[in-house]
């Protein structure tokens, strides 16, 4: 009787630590290799036991775990045929309260079909864990998710951190992904913009560099620092040994090239460089990207998806209030979203 007390008793002791979803140390494992021996005890005298059975028969029951997500088995062992119908009632009962979960899910969206695109794996946060809360973020643990809001791991009332089923983040994860399908599409037009804007920031410093070298060449402007003292042993100014006729050349062909206009733009280039964050991206985007061509995007007339990003792109009423809604946002924002929206499409999202 005292070990059966024990095992029982360590046996709580590990499924609090799974409960809680903590990290296992050698203090946890020293509790699973004393159940282990303990139970092993337990089997050889139970073995040796006279007046109990020594034989006892394996069932397996094979179907689809809502829970889990899998087809799966589920194994146990039972005295006799009646003793094994009671498991397997009792696991076809489980069965129906996830299938009746499932009916409510439908209801907000939530298939089958669509879950399936989720992976566990490449879950993402935030999720929406019941219909009207907050978004909250998730952490993986060894057990499932924790679940975290502003930075804080939340607790149980037994003060153990708080776990999530995977099956509840994927849940999750789909509530959110259908419900706030504006705010998602807003934070990837902001990530894009980021990126285009990068692009435009490195555009803009090579055509510093190509503007300032012609009007250094061609006497325009004159060279600073390090620039100075290359250009002066290329000049042949010094008593290094150079070439002088690459310089020379390179010279005549920058005044053909420089003239007012072209001092002109380096200054309207280099001022909105010192704007920083500042800068007007949507001008600038269209000169040094688009050839100065104010366009959202080329099309393919022969590519699907980029015909039905157009077609998701311009979705008013009427051309006029399509023109409108272009108008009232930055050049940057409209080929921002464009993108977004044409990659939503070849994904599928």
């Amino acid at each position: 009787m005292e070990l059966l007390e024990k095992r029982e008793d360590l046996r709580s002791q590990i499924k609090a630590f799974w409960q809680s979803g903590i990290t296992w140390t050698d203090k946890e494992r020293a509790v699973s290799e004393r159940l282990n021996k303990i139970h092993k005890q337990i089997i050889e005298i139970e073995l040796l036991d006279e007046s109990k059975l020594n034989e006892r028969i394996g069932f397996s029951v094979c179907g689809w775990s809502e829970r889990h997500g899998y087809f799966r088995n589920k194994r146990f062992l039972a005295d006799n045929l009646e003793a094994a119908k009671k498991e397997f009632e009792a696991a076809k009962k489980e069965s129906d309260i996830f299938n009746m979960r499932q009916k409510e899910l439908d209801k907000e969206g939530i298939t089958k079909e669509f879950l399936s695109k989720l992976s566990i794996n490449n879950l993402g946060s935030p999720v929406q864990l019941l219909p009207n809360d907050e978004p909250v973020k998730l952490v993986k643990c060894s057990t499932g998710f924790w679940v975290a809001i502003d930075g804080e791991i939340l607790r149980d009332k037994d003060n153990s951190y708080l776990v999530i089923s995977n099956k509840e983040a994927l849940i999750g994860r789909a509530r959110y992904l259908l419900n706030f399908q504006d705010e998602i599409l807003q934070h990837k037009i902001d990530s894009e913009i980021k990126r285009l804007k990068k692009v435009t920031d490195k555009a803009l410093d090579e055509a510093l560099d190509k503007l300032r070298g012609c009007l250094v060449y061609a006497g325009k402007i004159d060279p600073v620092g390090f620039e100075a003292i290359a250009h002066s042993i290329m000049k042949g100014d010094s008593s290094l040994a150079v070439d002088t006729v690459d310089y020379n050349n390179k010279v005549e062909a920058a005044k053909e090239i420089a003239d007012e206009n072209t001092q002109e733009l380096y200054n309207k280039l280099l001022h909105q460089k010192e704007l920083e964050e500042n800068k007007d991206y949507s001008s600038l985007y269209s000169f040094l990207i688009q050839k100065g061509i104010t366009e959202i995007a080329s099309f393919d007339m022969n590519n699907q998806t980029e015909m039905n990003a157009l077609t998701k792109f311009f979705h008013k009423d009427s051309l006029e209030k399509t023109i409108i809604e272009i108008k009232s946002s930055d050049h940057i924002y409209n080929v921002a979203k464009f993108n977004v929206e044409k990659t939503n499409i070849s994904q599928n999202v």
